[in-house]
């Protein structure tokens, strides 16, 4: 991982999440990944616990946000395959 300010960071050691509310040391880092490996990257970070993400678009209700549409697809098929699970039982 690099630093925004260009630093390469040492690999994070392990920890749990009460070191984060104690006074550590933070570095915020910005993150640029494919949207497609988004989830993928989200939940590794999240499983390793040394991470707090913050939202840079927090005047956005989630309707206005770019996965809306994601979203609103995954429900629908969601809807579709339930309804197909209904009718085969």
């Amino acid at each position: 991982l690099s630093r925004m300010d260009g630093d390469v960071m040492p690999a994070p050691k392990k920890s749990n999440w009460g070191n984060l509310f104690r006074s550590e040391d933070m570095v915020l880092i910005g993150l640029y990944f494919d949207r497609a490996a988004a989830e993928q990257t989200v939940h590794e970070l999240g499983r390793i616990g040394l991470v707090e993400l913050i939202d840079l678009n927090p005047h956005y209700s989630p309707f206005q946000r770019t996965f809306a549409a994601d979203l609103k697809r995954c429900e629908e098929m969601q809807r579709r395959l339930r309804f197909l699970y209904q009718q085969v039982e």
